[in-house]
């Protein structure tokens, strides 16, 4: 007698894949399907940020929604080839189980996207390449930023979302210190001013991308007057 391998299909998450495009095998939706059971479960144990059009993801349409969004901003900004997909169109990790996604959402629609990773036994993304057991060792638990992601290439108030979300979330689950690899540009132009930065190390290349980026650190509790102004009023 033949031995059934196969599991139960789960047909609703596919129905939202076939709305992209994406066929994935069966073993790889099987696996896709369990892996956003865990994601969303860790997202309802995280405090609630009060933040108006700001959210964490709750359904499989929402998290695909976040999963194709990075994607398709990836491959736009040339990050793709660094962070290859399991499953073609959709960008997600091993890190993703263990992180607070927040996401903007106006008119039913998902326009901007990051997540904050918590420490756990896998550490954090950026440890592949950089230790921070130094930086563990001063301030204890630290969490970090990525898969900063914006729909529209004229930003709107997407980045002041995320931004102030992730200020908060850091606040409610009393962690010091955020870390994050960041394009140098960008962090000139933005992330400087903002107060409690410090760089921790510089890339002239990163992997397969030819940028500098930078590595910081976050002290949140020394952010700057500007910061306050912009991110935290109304």
């Amino acid at each position: 007698m033949q031995k059934q391998h196969s599991k139960e299909i789960d047909y609703s998450l596919l129905i939202v894949l076939k709305k992209y495009g994406i066929t994935p095998t069966p073993k790889k939706l099987q696996k896709l399907s369990k892996d956003i059971e865990e994601i969303l479960a860790f997202q309802k144990k995280l405090p609630n940020l009060e933040i108006k059009n700001l959210c964490y993801p709750q359904t499989k349409q929402e998290i695909i929604e976040v999963f194709t969004l990075r994607s398709r901003v990836y491959k736009r900004e040339g990050y793709d080839k660094e962070f290859p997909q399991f499953i073609d169109g959709l960008d997600y990790d091993e890190y993703d189980k263990t992180s607070a996604i927040l996401c903007v959402k106006f008119n039913n629609k998902i326009t901007g996207s990051c997540r904050v990773v918590f420490d756990s036994p896998l550490k954090l993304p950026i440890e592949k390449n950089y230790s921070f057991d130094y930086l563990r060792a001063q301030r204890g638990e630290l969490c970090e930023l990525s898969r900063l992601v914006v729909e529209r290439e004229s930003l709107g108030q997407e980045p002041r979302l995320l931004t102030k979300g992730t200020y908060l979330l850091l606040r409610k689950k009393g962690i010091s210190t955020l870390v994050s690899i960041t394009d140098k540009k960008a962090y000139n132009r933005y992330y400087k001013n903002f107060g409690g930065f410090r760089v921790e190390h510089e890339y002239s290349g990163y992997g397969k991308l030819e940028k500098t980026f930078i590595v910081s650190s976050w002290e949140i509790a020394k952010v700057s007057p500007f910061f306050k102004r912009v991110f935290l009023k109304g």
